[in-house]
């Protein structure tokens, strides 16, 4: 299953894509970044979320 996440923000009619999300049939999950035509970045979605709070725990400190 894939799925484009875009900016609700935005102002316009439809909104941007930011980059897709995908669940495969093990429900792992994966961000997909297009970067140009040809050019597609695969981000295990956890290895995001983890950089994400990582960042939280070191701004409390």
């Amino acid at each position: 299953m894939k799925r484009s996440i875009r900016n609700i923000n935005s102002l316009e009619q439809v909104p941007e894509r930011l980059f897709d999300i995908m669940v495969n049939s093990d429900g792992d999950i994966v961000a997909e970044f297009k970067l140009s035509k040809s050019k597609k970045v695969v981000v295990p979605w956890n290895e995001i979320v983890y950089q994400i709070e990582s960042m939280k725990r070191q701004q409390i400190k």
